[in-house]
Parts: structure tokens; C-alpha cells; sequence
């Protein structure tokens, strides 16, 4: 995996996997198996989403912070943007975004999971409220917690990223990656990255972020 896959900037290490997602090659057969198990117990396993490249997570980074896009608390609760300040601007994107270049879905070992029985009336907003108490993805996450895998979720909430309860990866090849992505990464990807918002913020507070972002990690 080199520096242009680590960062979202090369496909050359994904295949097309159920017509419309992209994932790491060799994670296909475990996926396939983790979808079936899922499925043969009654649910409408989906991805929502799986690999995505660099210049996607641009456009929903920038959006984010011109708000184009909604910012939620730790909660799920929306945010009034003109009312926020631009550090608690960026304080509000990183709960809930991947710096572009620094999210998981660039390597194609994660993915966005849920139950598409229901969302038949329904818009999916990937809320932890969708997939807990009596929520729509509540049985099949507790499914799969039950039933260990070698896919894991590795958001389970810290300071600085929320819990992402739909969010899954593959443990062997994800750690991989996430030992490869070194500090010369994250400072050469910001360094790089010529259209991010708040990037001379990030670029002058490059350790602390950097830092942050890896301990919110849970192996």
C-alpha cells in the first residue's frame, strides 16, 4: 500500500464489489461471508458506502465548512452554522468526518453497513439512534456483536470522533494500513491537500491531529 492508496488518491488496490461499491481486493471473500451469515439470519444487510477517494472527501470536508452540508454535535444533534465559530466549525467536522486523506474508506478495508428492510418509508441518515434501542439497524447490530467476525468497528467514540456504530472493517489488512500511515503521511497528505479548508490550521497543529486522530481508533 503506497502513499497515493494510504490517501484516497489511486484505486489500483480496489475491485467493484455488488456492482456499486469498490473495496480492497482481498477482503472480497471475507465481505461476501460477512453479508451472507448477516442476510441468512433474516436481515437486509446493505453497504451504504465503501471505498472513497480523496477528491470525495474534499468536497464533503469543504462543503462542511462553507455550510453546504449539516454539522452535528456528539449527539446527532444539528448544529446552527452561523453561529458556530471556525474553531468550533472544525471541532464539529472532525465528530463526524475524515480529514480527506486520512479516512479509513481510502484503503477499501471499511464500510457503512445497514438494514435496508427498515428504510422502506425512511431515509438513512447513518445516525447511532438508526442502529440502537428500537432503531431500524438495532437487531442486526446486535446480530453481529454477538456473532464475531473478522470485521470490527473501530469508531467507538473518543474526544475527538464519534462513535460510529454502522461503520466496519476488516481487522488483519485495516491494521495493517493503519501502522503504514505514519506521521510523514498525515503531514505530507495536509502539505499536499492545496484546496482544504482550515489547512494551515491543521498544517501548524499537525502532531497534535495527528495524534488525536490515531488514539480515536479502537484495535
Amino acid at each position: 500500500m503506497n502513499f497515493a492508496q494510504l490517501t484516497g488518491r489511486s484505486e489500483e488496490h480496489l475491485c467493484v464489489f455488488e456492482d456499486d461499491f469498490k473495496i480492497y481486493k482481498p477482503i472480497e471473500k471475507d465481505l461476501c461471508s460477512f453479508l451472507s451469515s448477516i442476510r441468512q439470519a433474516g436481515f437486509d444487510a446493505q453497504l451504504a458506502s465503501s471505498y472513497r477517494s480523496f477528491d470525495r472527501q474534499l468536497l464533503i470536508w469543504n462543503e462542511k465548512a462553507e455550510g453546504k452540508r449539516p454539522l452535528f454535535d456528539p449527539l446527532g444533534n444539528e448544529l446552527d452554522y452561523n453561529k458556530l465559530s471556525e474553531e468550533k466549525i472544525l471541532q464539529s467536522m472532525l465528530y463526524w468526518s475524515a480529514i480527506p486523506g486520512t479516512s479509513r474508506h481510502h484503503w477499501g478495508t471499511d464500510f457503512d453497513l445497514y438494514d435496508a428492510a427498515g428504510f422502506q418509508d425512511q431515509k438513512l441518515k447513518l445516525l447511532n439512534c438508526e442502529y440502537e434501542n428500537d432503531g431500524p439497524c438495532a437487531a442486526m447490530t446486535q446480530f453481529i456483536a454477538k456473532n464475531p467476525s473478522v470485521f470490527f468497528r473501530p469508531y467507538q467514540g473518543s474526544k475527538l470522533i464519534q462513535e460510529e456504530k454502522w461503520h466496519y472493517s476488516h481487522r488483519h489488512f485495516s491494521l495493517q494500513f493503519f501502522q503504514l500511515y505514519d506521521y510523514q503521511v498525515f503531514e505530507k497528505n495536509i502539505q499536499m491537500a492545496t484546496q482544504l479548508a482550515f489547512r494551515d490550521y491543521l498544517l501548524s497543529n499537525c502532531l497534535k491531529f495527528y495524534q488525536a486522530i490515531q488514539n480515536s481508533v479502537t484495535l
